[in-house]
């Protein structure tokens, strides 16, 4: 129970910190042009842009990661408290 809690905490903070930090802003603006846009780059730049969308690809990977002996758990607890963090920045700040 406490590997699900923990993956979903996981996941939700991976998808956070992807979609809303300063730290990957950059990233999000190198795919806020849409000019000459294909299909695969409007679909990344949907991804990354929308918590909820990449939410299900950072679940995905944060059960893969999961797997990992030790590591996994590591990884998902560093999410894990990144989402905490954000929830009570937003509360309360």
């Amino acid at each position: 129970m406490t590997d699900l809690i923990l993956l979903l905490l996981g996941g939700a903070g991976l998808s956070v910190v992807v979609t809303m930090s300063t730290m990957f802003s950059p990233v999000r603006e190198l795919f806020a042009q849409k000019e000459n846009e294909g299909k695969v780059r409007a679909w990344f730049r949907y991804m990354i842009n929308c918590p909820l969308c990449f939410g299900v690809y950072a679940g995905a990977g944060m059960y893969g990661i999961m797997l990992i002996p030790d590591v996994g758990h590591w990884v998902a607890s560093a999410f894990a408290v990144s989402i905490t963090s954000f929830i009570i920045a937003k509360n309360v700040g």
